[in-house]
């Protein structure tokens, strides 16, 4: 029981890390796109 709860949370933190990693890369894309349109326009 141990052990499976241990591979839970690993599984568990992994897929967060994954999911922070992809929230990240949108934001810097968000930023990017905002950047661009500032300079575009600005």
């Amino acid at each position: 029981m141990e052990a499976h709860v241990r591979r839970s949370s690993t599984l568990v933190s992994t897929t967060v890390a994954r999911n922070l990693s992809q929230l990240g890369f949108r934001i810097k894309l968000v930023d990017i796109a905002k950047n661009g349109v500032t300079s575009f326009t600005g």
